[in-house]
């Protein structure tokens, strides 16, 4: 949980006090006057720190009292712990922050700290040091987690130490069972890989592994295949709170092991300095005490509730690294539930309060990485945000009523009695992180102590309505927050890097109230400093990084704040001789891209107003203000990256149409040839095709004319021989002189890979020589296997123009088409025609498509489209449209579910919903019959593989369309080219205007469904419907009408859960089996289950169906319900079918 730093002047508005009990235990709150004189100062106190008391005697005292309109809170240093003589409870006060002078401060580390030499360790650790190891090298590490948080410290102290290549430090998460690494935003469970192994460990060995990959516990998720060196951490109490990693291209000496042994000493000493840890600093989390004033004076800032949850969770969930926050009340036997979306819910039944209701139940911490394992089903309110990670926090509250205080002060023997009775129980639900993937202990630490204060404020908002007019007082620091979110809004709109930067500086002075502002950008070479936008001035600034104070705070990588620019050394005045402008102060800030690499920096020119300074809280904004110029610059760039992989694929859909033409074939493979070249940067490349006999190459196409005909030895020749990919760097003299001559230049390196058809029969060599920058590497070898498999494609089809495929169609259509009936255009070939009883049973919900096999499904198939004409009015011939259905069908392959059987029953739904909906009526013809080609088509040569397996397990596919629709751009590049060929050709009929209609058409219908597209697009068409949306729902709008198409497709595709249930339960063991085939595969290539589902020895089949119905089907069957009334039945079939999935369940907890 990464909090951010605020700096709020607080309110004078003194907040009710109201007692909280955390974990049974009263709290006081924060006390605003502590004892000063038992005031011990953690910077500057030389006696050991009092032992922090227990965990259920720390008090706090939640009362803010009218401080100096000039004071500033200072940050976590100038937390003072209070003890008391009397008693072990340990309170805080907050000091007032002095102001710093323009001079470097001389940092004082605590004298604990600092004494922490080779004097204080024990001889057995002594003896474990390296001659040259010291206290000045443990300063070192000190020094650098002054710039950075602990962990990270930790990461970079080790990497420069032991020379590694990468460190990672995995924490412990105690709570959930798991090791986290913050930096990599990685979770495993904590008795998984090399990491977990030394964890279960429970010792401070230092474990050493020369070839990790060796080990049985290797894993290549957490685990790096060089050398490897694992040793624990431990805090205070003797307990590891996490396990380092670190690798390098060496194996690691015994000097590498001692350092380690002394490093654990060193950290276990300031442990307890350092950690998040309760026990001696309750915030130290919090980095600035400003961020927790600004959570108390924002909550007391509202007025009601509604006005509460939004401060909370639109201005303060960040903090907490969370998406939601929610507070749950229990009432005796039911539930109330406040949340930001809705008004206060009250919810009868304890079961239908999910988690929530089990937290207040037992008044325990609860703690999930996916609530959906949750044992229980979890309720619709633990769903709303997906199956993520939730924490939650129980908290009593005991009403300070007169009559209680005086029956206690009475001695009322029922008194303590009445205590409980009266106490309320809530809980504080945080759900979704959003800056890790779960919640740390650390985070846990932190929400349950800031919780006792989030329902302060929220008991102070239910008892008192007019606070919000008592609570004014921070017009200008609040109004560059303002200003900053306004800023973020842009940023955040905004991919184009120029639009981007200009959105930015747009705004940017306005956060400090400067006259100027520049942004800076680092070159790619990162040695010049260039602005990509200025104020003030006409052309951009390109200096040198080692010039002016800007290029000195991205050389050191700090925040210079210059009052008088003229008086410091660094400071070029070009820029004001050459404008005549005159700069008086900077301030100058870096900026970080996501990995911590300074991109370039911030420049805010001349301080409006009195002061001339910027000031403290104008650094901490310009820094939060490039922590997003960071993220979205970083986006930017993602975002043109994606739009040249986007070109890419434009070019091979390009493509796949001239396939479809036989004397394209080798311009096509020539284009694919350029694309491979341009994606790997090489300089020459070369086609060949396999000879007879394995004895030789023939050249098919190259870039270069003086390629020989022929070729029977050399790199390629040696690929076709060996069948493998190889990446050459040295030559035979005399084959290298021939190179030179053919290319006209010295060749020093090449690529090769063979080519194979469809039946893994190599039938080519492709070779590229000679790469424009540095040498090829495997990253190049996989983008060409990528290229390599539609160069198959091609060559494929240029050897062998009349395949047996051909040959069987023509067989089959002589055998069901007469002569006379070919070429006639919407009459059913006698042969072909469905039975009157078929054709009542195709009209109908109740269909179940396995029971039409065969040929019987190229007669349902005409049957659809000759109902409506479309075949006729198309003036498609029935020899054309069954080459059509034959060669789609042979696309189809052999696996469980995404077979050619399911593409005909989604074809089917689809001709029953336009019977059903008399879309005859509102679809055109065009439509209509786009609509039932897309159906026939949206699967073609699925591989029974998901998105996400073809991306993790980098196939060709999940190489060539990363990022993009997988498997549904490769429906597309299989079925456009058969729609196209020359004895099918389904929309000859149009014009060039109309073919792009229907070719886009089809594109987007076959796209939407992709899961990935499945949420936006039904939230798209519901806001629409509720007038939510700058549009209207117009039939007469094609955006709209396309919208329709989409949704009608993507219900038919997954129309089994609206069948009757007999149906709807076979159905999904067919689907549940395809889901395991591609989880056996996982699980023998060791890539992991990319979904639970996936998992036949723990399927649990009637629960994943309510999940399914309820968060993906129910709202699509809905929102096509509301478009088309007609379809409610269906939405009343899938509820059907859900309360018998439900009954199940039910059944099987009984």
């Amino acid at each position: 949980m990464s909090l951010g730093r605020r700096n709020i002047k607080p309110s004078k508005q003194r907040i009710p006090q109201i007692p909280l009990i955390v974990n049974n235990i009263p709290h006081q709150g924060l006390n605003n006057k502590p004892n000063q004189k038992n005031a011990t100062n953690l910077g500057t106190n030389k006696n050991k720190l009092p032992n922090p008391p227990p965990q259920h005697s720390i008090q706090f005292t939640q009362q803010i009292s009218q401080p100096s309109q000039n004071l500033h809170f200072q940050c976590i240093n100038n937390f003072q712990p209070i003890t008391n003589s009397k008693s072990q409870d340990l309170t805080y006060q907050i000091s007032p922050k002095p102001r710093q002078s323009n001079k470097k401060r001389n940092i004082t580390l605590p004298s604990t700290i600092n004494n922490l030499h080779l004097d204080q360790m024990s001889s057995s650790s002594q003896n474990l040091i390296l001659p040259n190891l010291g206290a000045d090298i443990f300063d070192r590490f000190l020094k650098v987690n002054l710039e950075n948080d602990f962990f990270t410290s930790i990461e970079i102290f080790l990497n420069e130490c032991l020379n590694s290549k990468v460190t990672t430090v995995w924490l412990t998460i105690t709570s959930l069972k798991m090791l986290y690494s913050p930096f990599n935003q990685k979770a495993i469970s904590d008795c998984t890989a090399l990491v977990g192994f030394k964890y279960f460990e429970k010792d401070a060995a230092v474990f050493r592994i020369d070839d990790p990959k060796s080990h049985h516990c290797y894993d290549k998720y957490a685990d790096h295949e060089e050398p490897t060196i694992l040793f624990p951490l431990f805090n205070e109490n003797n307990e590891i709170f996490c396990i380092v990693q670190s690798s390098r291209n060496s194996p690691f000496s015994d000097e590498d092991e001692h350092f380690a042994k002394w490093f654990t000493e060193k950290i276990k000493l300031i442990s307890r300095f350092y950690l998040p840890n309760a026990k001696n600093l309750i915030y130290q989390n919090i980095q600035n005490s400003d961020v927790f004033s600004r959570l108390l004076l924002s909550l007391s800032d509202a007025t009601n509730v509604s006005e509460f949850f939004e401060q909370l969770n639109e201005n303060f969930a960040e903090f907490f690294g969370c998406e939601k926050i929610e507070i749950w009340q229990k009432n005796g036997e039911s539930v109330t539930r406040f949340s930001s979306d809705s008004q206060a819910i009250e919810i009868k039944d304890f079961d239908e309060a999910g988690i929530a209701g089990e937290c207040l139940t037992s008044q325990k911490l609860l703690n999930f990485f996916d609530v959906s394992i949750h044992q229980n089903v979890p309720s619709k309110y633990d769903h709303e945000n997906g199956n993520r990670g939730a924490l939650f926090v129980p908290l009593k509250h005991k009403p300070n009523t007169n009559n209680n205080e005086n029956e206690n002060e009475n001695g009322d023997k029922n008194g303590n009695g009445n205590e409980k009775e009266n106490e309320i129980e809530y809980c504080i639900a945080f759900r979704s992180p959003v800056k890790t993937v779960l919640f740390t202990d650390q985070d846990v630490e932190l929400c349950e102590k800031v919780s006792p204060f989030i329902l302060q404020g929220f008991l102070n908002v239910l008892s008192s309505s007019d606070m919000k007019s008592e609570l004014e007082k921070k017009q200008e620091e609040l109004q560059s927050l303002n200003e900053l979110l306004c800023v973020i809004e842009i940023i955040s709109s905004r991919l184009d890097t120029d639009e981007l930067i200009e959105g930015i500086i747009s705004r940017a002075a306005d956060l400090t109230n400067a006259d100027r502002a520049s942004l800076f950008l680092l070159s790619e070479n990162r040695d010049r400093l260039t602005t990509f936008l200025q104020q003030g001035l006409d052309k951009r600034i390109d200096l040198p990084i080692s010039k002016g104070i800007v290029g000195k705070t991205v050389q050191k990588g700090t925040i210079l704040n210059i009052e008088d620019v003229y008086s410091y050394k660094e400071f070029d005045s070009t820029v004001d001789k050459e404008s005549g402008y005159r700069t008086q102060s900077i301030l100058a800030v870096p900026i970080f891209d996501p990995r911590g690499n300074i991109i370039g920096a911030t420049e805010m020119v001349n301080k409006k107003g009195e002061v001339g300074k910027f000031t403290d809280f104008d650094v901490r904004i310009v820094q939060l203000f490039n922590v997003f110029c960071g993220i979205f610059l970083e986006n930017s760039k993602l975002y043109k990256e994606s739009l040249e992989l986007n070109q890419q694929l434009k070019s091979l859909i390009n493509v796949a149409f001239s396939m479809s033409k036989k004397e394209s074939v080798q311009k096509v493979a020539f284009e694919l040839l350029m694309s491979a070249k341009t994606s790997i940067k090489a300089s020459f490349a070369v086609i060949y095709l396999k000879g007879e006999s394995n004895k030789h190459l023939e050249t098919f196409v190259s870039d270069v004319d003086q390629i020989p005909p022929q070729l029977d030895h050399g790199v390629s020749y040696d690929a076709m021989t060996s069948d493998e990919s190889l990446i050459t760097k040295t030559f035979d003299p005399q084959y290298q002189k021939e190179l030179q001559q053919v290319f006209g230049q010295a060749i020093d390196q090449a690529l090769t890979s063979p080519v194979y058809d469809t039946n893994k029969n190599m039938i080519a060599v492709v070779t590229f020589f000679n790469k424009e920058c540095g040498s090829f590497q495997k990253s190049d070898l996989k983008i060409v296997n990528a290229f390599s498999f539609f160069i198959g494609i091609v060559i494929e089809k240029y050897l062998y123009k009349c395949t047996r495929k051909d040959l069987d169609m023509n067989l089959e259509l002589k055998k069901y088409i007469k002569p006379k009936e070919r070429e006639l255009c919407g009459v059913t070939p006698v042969s072909l025609e469905l039975t009157e009883a078929k054709k009542q049973i195709v009209k109908q919900l109740n269909c179940y498509a396995p029971d039409f096999k065969g040929i019987d499904h190229f007669r349902e198939l005409f049957f659809f489209y000759n109902h409506f004409k479309l075949l006729e009015q198309f003036q498609i011939t029935n020899s054309n449209f069954f080459n059509f259905i034959f060669a789609i069908s042979s696309t189809y392959n052999d696996v469980p579910y995404h077979n050619w059987t399911h593409a005909c029953d989604v074809t089917q739904f689809i001709f029953y919903l336009m019977n059903e909906a008399k879309m005859d009526k509102i679809l055109n013809a065009d439509e209509m019959y786009c609509l039932l080609t897309a159906a026939i088509c949206h699967d073609a040569n699925h591989s029974g593989l998901t998105n996400v397996f073809n991306v993790k397990a980098e196939t060709p596919l999940g190489i060539l369309f990363k990022d993009q629709s997988v498997m549904e751009m490769h429906h597309l590049t299989i079925s456009i080219p058969i729609i196209s060929q020359d004895n099918i050709n389904l929309f000859h009929k149009f014009d060039a205007a109309g073919q792009k209609k229907m070719w886009t058409m089809f594109i987007k219908m076959i796209l939407a469904t992709d899961m990935a597209m499945h949420f936006n697009l039904v939230k798209k068409a519901s806001e629409i419907l509720e007038g939510n949306h700058e549009k209207t729902w117009d039939w007469n709008d094609d955006e709209i009408r396309i919208l329709a198409l989409q949704l009608l497709l993507k219900v038919a595709d997954i129309s089994n859960v609206s069948r009757p249930f007999k149906y709807a339960e076979k159905w999904c063991d067919i689907l549940c089996d395809e889901f395991f085939r591609q989880g056996d595969l996982e699980k023998s290539t060791g890539i992991g289950f990319t979904s639970p589902l996936n998992d036949r020895e723990n399927n649990d089949k009637p629960k994943s169906q309510i999940g399914f119905y309820n968060f993906i089907c129910y709202p699509l069957y809905r929102v096509v319900a509301d478009i088309f009334p007609e379809l409610q039945k269906n939405v009343d079939s899938l509820t059907n079918n859900l309360k018998v999935w439900k009954s199940m369940i039910e059944e099987n907890h009984s």
